[in-house]
């Protein structure tokens, strides 16, 4: 027995998104590739540095490190990480380095390791350098800091490298995000409102930026701690709200969040609020925040598993649950470790797992979609189409006629005389050949909606045409049909035309239609009188 491979069954546009991942992946190793290989000879290796005195008082929330400068610390850089503090560093009295400005939208200056730079000067060799640390929160607090000395570039290059799977991860996402975006454009191009997938588009960008906003290489692109802060906190609040709309519009059983949703919101309204009013800060609520998530997304998974074939597919359900894993694990570690770095690598690889699943998912209903719609389409064409002539049949003309204001309405009803004899003489080959040229013919003369709507019976709307174009087109019929005949002895045509449009007290085609054909059978007569073809069937066609 023959057995398909996975990628044999794959569509063309399956095939196009797993090679982008791909593409995406193959570059993500790469640059950590170079990354891992990058050689430190130009730069000296930072190390902890621990001859230094502390000084700290709980009550103000400030901590004062004195260092005595030595001859090799001369251009190098004293590195630690605070949070939330305002930081500033004297020599002897003199300022050498300010970090944080206090702001009306936020007391925080945010988290980001300061760099304290050595003047390059050999008098300040025997000095003291004083790092004066103010922290803004008390549950960011610390009465110790982890020093380094290094060199400027030695200490960049560092960081750049312990952050590089996270920098990878989020330049994922955000490619991911874009991915998305483009199968939502697919959905509406193609009269699919898939709202989950925009929404998810949306969560993977704010969720690449939010995350960023904790990285040391943002912080060399942004130096601004505000803006930080704000693109955090506000990304952070806003993807839930997403990721519950996304959730209740793709479960298939439709089943409502709304409560997980208005407490959502509920804490959002409460926390900025309190952000406002400056009685406390999105900062210093993040846990409580982070617990009401977390209660949150308990809730919805609940929701969704309790639900038989809750989600689109089984693959989503499988990725939602790793997800969820990956979002609980890191929350506790955030929780139990607020005063520190608290990577969210494992978040961000449950969070691509699932949006590639979902992309391929969204993918896969789109081409079932788009191939229904093809087979519908090719159903109903087939039903509205003459098989011989390729026109549009009775039933088109009848749905048609039903769309067209009746007042710019004109008919032209034409009728092939001797086609009875034809079939009875030649047979029907030569009737149906008969039938052909004659469309042929109508499709060369008139530009309007051409149908056959009977054995030789054919009927063209000509909406919004003036009288002289539809005289011409009638014209132009006779004298391809006159053409035709001079060649042609063994197969005669005799087309009978009559024309009407719309006239004061018309109240449905039908009285164009009728109108038409008057004068169609009057023209009609007019050619058996003068017919070519001799025959008895001639008078009864």
């Amino acid at each position: 027995m023959n057995r398909t491979s996975i990628f044999e069954e794959m569509n063309n546009g399956e095939k196009c998104i797993l090679f982008s991942i791909c593409g995406i992946l193959l570059a993500v190793a790469f640059v950590a590739l170079l990354c891992s290989n990058f050689s430190y000879t130009q730069f000296e290796k930072p190390h902890l540095y621990k001859d230094y005195t502390v000084v700290s008082d709980p009550k103000t929330m400030e901590v004062s490190a004195y260092v005595k400068i030595k001859e090799d610390m001369i251009g190098k850089v004293f590195v630690l990480y605070t949070s939330d503090a305002f930081v500033d560093a004297y020599i002897d009295g003199n300022s050498i380095y300010h970090y944080g400005d206090e702001s009306n939208f936020c007391r925080s200056p945010w988290s980001i390791y300061q760099m304290i730079k050595v003047p390059e000067t050999l008098s300040c060799i025997g000095k003291t350098l004083k790092i004066h640390i103010r922290t803004v929160y008390k549950n960011k607090f610390k009465e110790s800091y982890d020093i380094y000395l290094a060199s400027s570039g030695g200490w960049i290059i560092t960081e750049l490298k312990k952050e590089i799977l996270d920098i990878l991860a989020n330049i994922f996402i955000f490619m991911l995000g874009i991915i998305v975006f483009i199968v939502y454009a697919l959905e509406s191009k193609n009269g699919i409102n898939n709202v989950s997938n925009l929404c998810l588009g949306i969560a993977c960008i704010l969720t690449a930026a939010c995350t960023s906003c904790e990285l040391f290489l943002f912080q060399l692109l942004l130096p601004t701690g505000v803006c930080q802060y704000y693109i955090y906190y506000c990304s952070f609040m806003i993807i839930p709200v997403l990721l519950i709309v996304y959730f209740e519009s793709i479960n298939a059983n439709k089943i409502k969040l709304k409560i997980e949703l208005y407490m959502h919101l509920t804490v959002i309204i409460i926390a900025t609020m309190l952000q406002i009013s400056g009685i406390s800060e999105f900062a210093e609520n993040m846990v409580i925040y982070l617990i009401a998530c977390i209660i949150e997304l308990i809730s919805i998974v609940i929701k969704l598993l309790i639900s038989k074939e809750c989600m689109r597919s089984q693959y989503l359900t499988f990725g939602l649950l790793i997800l969820v894993w990956c979002i609980i694990i890191n929350s506790l570690v955030y929780i139990s470790n607020t005063n520190e770095q608290t990577s969210l690598l494992l978040t961000k690889i449950g969070f691509i797992i699932y949006v590639t699943i979902s992309i391929f998912d969204s993918f896969d209903n789109l081409m079932l979609t788009l191939l229904h719609d093809k087979l519908n389409r090719k159903k109903f064409n087939l039903a509205h189409t003459d098989s011989l002539t390729k026109l549009r049949n009775r039933y088109a003309f009848d749905d048609d006629i039903k769309t067209i204001n009746i007042e710019y309405l004109s008919l032209v009803s034409i009728d092939l005389n001797n086609l009875k004899y034809y079939n009875n003489t030649y047979g029907h080959l030569q009737g149906d050949k008969l039938i052909i040229e004659v469309s042929n013919i109508l499709k060369q003369s008139f530009s309007g909606s051409i149908y056959r709507t009977g054995g030789g019976e054919f009927t063209i709307i000509q909406a919004g045409y003036s009288a002289e174009a539809i005289e011409i087109g009638i014209n132009n019929v006779k004298k391809l049909a006159f053409e035709y005949n001079k060649y042609n002895d063994n197969l005669i045509i005799e087309i009978a035309c009559g024309y009407s449009a719309y006239t004061d007290g018309d109240t449905c085609y039908d009285d164009i239609l009728k109108r038409a054909n008057k004068i169609m059978y009057k023209h009609k007569d007019e050619l058996r009188k003068h017919s070519k073809v001799k025959s008895a069937y001639t008078i009864d066609s």
